[in-house]
C-alpha cells in the first residue's frame, strides 16, 4: 500500500480499485491506498435487479468510497434498465455492452 501511495505522490497516477462487492473487504483497501475510483462487481451489481440487500451494498460502498472522494463505476451495464438501475445506485459511471 505505501509503494502504491508513492507512486500515486511522484508520478500522479490514479488508483483503481476493481470488483468492489466480490467478496474481498474493499474497505480496509481503501483505508490503505485510497482509491481515485472503484468499479463495482458486475455480478453483485446484477443481482440488485432482484435483492434488496444487493442495493443496499452496493449504495453503501458508493457512500463510503464517495466520502473519501473516490468516484464509481458499475460493470456490465447491458441495457436501459441496468443503465436506471446504476444511476439509482449512485454510480458516476457504467461500462457494459449497452455502451458499444
Amino acid at each position: 500500500a505505501r509503494r502504491l501511495m508513492t507512486l500515486k505522490a511522484r508520478a500522479g497516477v490514479e488508483l483503481h480499485l476493481d470488483d468492489v462487492g466480490s467478496g474481498d473487504d474493499p474497505m480496509s483497501k481503501a483505508s490503505l491506498i485510497h482509491p481515485d475510483v472503484i468499479k463495482i462487481d458486475g455480478e453483485l451489481f446484477h443481482r440488485a435487479r432482484t435483492s434488496a440487500s444487493a442495493v443496499a451494498v452496493i449504495k453503501g460502498h458508493i457512500k463510503c468510497y464517495q466520502e473519501i472522494l473516490s468516484e464509481s463505476i458499475v460493470e456490465w451495464i447491458e441495457d436501459e434498465d441496468d443503465l436506471m438501475l446504476a444511476r439509482e445506485l449512485g454510480a458516476d459511471f457504467g461500462q457494459g455492452y449497452h455502451f458499444k
